[in-house]
């Protein structure tokens, strides 16, 4: 510059990027210490005014002389000498060591308090510091060769170079594998590296806590050599290739899933890292999920089965009902009283069924919504069946089917009384809808042993499918037929059933084949536990 304008313009320009440098210098420091946790917007907000307000008095120093109260140019150098007001110390030279002694202390602290290794790097690290006190200190004590010339900022430049070729070459460059191992040992994976002769050449700590037997040393061992926990695992480490896609096994010592990644080495072809990562959270999360689905395939499959028999059973016995009502009234007309017998009785009887379809269904989604109470008191098992069967009789007199039962009098059980009756209620009208015209239904009980009783509803019915039988207690599939008369049947009483004597602690399963008659074994504890047991 020629003028002296041009000098305070640059000079000005110089400040507008030397101001912050302190501040970038002193943000290494906190990165390299390990003190990065405190470079967050709050502290550049905060550490960057004292720069901000620099560069805005430097532009507008000819209206208060804060940082120049005067200039004396130089012109045998072209330099200017400046005559520094009071906020110069403050903000620039003060700000300035500031930043350089913290900066200082902390590279100290850093090289007494960490490895021997990083004493060199320590080192190197002041020597570059020094640059920027040596050259501040000559000019604010004037000792210059050349009269004006401010090396200050130019010293930052050096350091920042300074650094650069000791991160390159020097053994600044030792802390890349430093902190790579350092990384690879606090991994919760699990890592083993395994060379061309299937050697163990490493491992971290993961690995050794999870995989390995003991406490010996492994390292340069064969793999048929080392203690694993699982001969799966070993099996993995000796076939697994790099390119396969990962694998799954379960680990029982440690209730744990792993999944195995094979990777190869670069330079290394023959040698292969093993990376074991846990997933056993995420196979949990699965098999719920699995569950969940599972649950909701039944649940809609439930709201399936019972719009079918709200929308196709109840509308069908109420279309009967309907039908003989009309005629009943055409009856009624020509006074046909023998015809209207015939058609009241036959309302009564799908009224009947109605009302017990819709008591069964009733009964049921209570069940399932774990809203029914039970009335848990001790039982004869003979009154119990003497009831149910004194509802049968007119029934099975119709059919002609002769309905008999043999229960000891002394057997009793803690249960609920109308649960047990809705059972066998059930049990038995199915016998007598699916026996023939003469046919025989025998009811008896006996101990299963000395906790439980057994008791059957056997048939000479017509017997059942085996396709059927397989999916009797399903909602899901559709197990309706017609009885031996037609009567109707939606399938779902065998359901109801299950699920009460499920609630009872009880268990039920049928035997039954096509043609020779069916038998209902219901197995009930003695003594109630409280407990919902899942039927057979």
């Amino acid at each position: 510059a020629t003028t002296v304008r041009l000098k305070v313009f640059f000079s000005q320009i110089e400040y507008l990027f030397a101001s912050f440098v302190p501040l970038q210098f002193l943000g290494f420091a906190f990165f390299y210490t390990g003190r990065s946790q405190w470079l967050n917007s709050r502290f550049y907000r905060y550490a960057y005014v004292i720069p901000i307000t620099l560069i805005v008095l430097v532009f507008t120093n000819k209206y208060h002389l804060f940082i120049w109260t005067g200039f004396s140019d130089i012109s045998s150098y072209n330099l200017i000498e400046y005559q520094h007001g009071i906020w110069f110390y403050i903000f620039w030279v003060g700000h300035a060591y500031v930043c350089l002694g913290i900066i200082t202390l902390m590279f100290i602290e850093f090289i007494v308090t960490h490895q021997r290794i990083f004493i060199r790097q320590g080192i190197l690290l002041l020597l570059a510091l020094l640059f920027p006190w040596i050259a501040s200190l000559f000019y604010l004590l004037e000792i210059n060769l050349i009269p004006g010339l401010n090396l200050t900022p130019a010293s930052f430049i050096f350091s920042g170079i300074f650094f650069l070729f000791s991160i390159l070459y020097s053994s600044f460059i030792d802390l890349v594998p430093i902190a790579i191992k350092q990384v690879i040992e606090g991994l919760n994976d699990g890592i083993i590296v395994i060379d061309h002769r299937n050697r163990l050449i490493y491992h971290n700590l993961s690995a050794q806590l999870y995989f390995l037997k003991g406490d010996k040393p492994v390292i340069g061992k064969s793999l048929e050599m080392i203690p694993f926990h699982t001969i799966e695992l070993k099996s993995h480490l000796l076939t697994l290739e790099p390119g396969h896609k990962p694998v799954d096994f379960f680990d029982g010592e440690n209730s744990k899933y792993w999944e195995i990644q094979c990777l190869g080495i670069e330079k290394f072809p023959a040698c292969r890292l093993f990376i074991f990562r846990d997933i056993t959270q995420q196979k949990l999360a699965q098999e719920k999920i699995y569950i969940m689905n599972e649950e909701l395939r039944q649940l809609n499959a439930q709201k399936d089965r019972l719009f079918s028999i709200i929308g196709h059973d109840l509308r069908n016995f109420f279309a009967v009902i309907l039908g003989h009502c009309e005629l009943l009234q055409m009856e009624l007309e020509e006074e046909n009283y023998e015809s209207m017998a015939t058609s009241t009785r036959n309302i009564v009887e799908a009224a009947e069924r109605a009302l017990n379809l819709l008591e069964n269904l009733l009964m049921w989604a209570r069940a399932e919504g774990e809203n029914l109470i039970l009335n848990i008191e001790l039982i004869n098992l003979k009154t119990v069946i003497d009831n149910v069967l004194a509802e049968m009789i007119p029934r099975a007199m119709q059919k002609q089917i002769s309905l008999e039962a043999e229960i000891d009098s002394t057997l009793e059980v803690e249960s609920d009384e109308n649960m047990l009756m809705i059972i066998f209620r059930n049990l038995i009208s199915n016998s007598i809808k699916f026996t023939p015209r003469g046919g025989s239904i025998r009811v008896f009980a006996n101990n299963a042993d000395e906790q439980s009783v057994r008791l059957v509803v056997q048939d000479s019915g017509i017997g059942i499918p085996q396709a059927m039988l397989e999916n009797i207690f399903r909602i899901d599939s559709t197990t309706g037929r017609s009885g031996t008369e037609n009567e109707k049947s939606t399938g779902f009483g065998l359901i109801l059933v299950k699920e009460l004597v499920g609630l009872l602690g009880g268990k039920i399963f049928i035997e039954s084949e096509e043609g020779k008659g069916t038998r209902g074994n219901v197995i009930l504890p003695k003594k109630h536990q409280g407990k919902r047991e899942k039927s057979l």
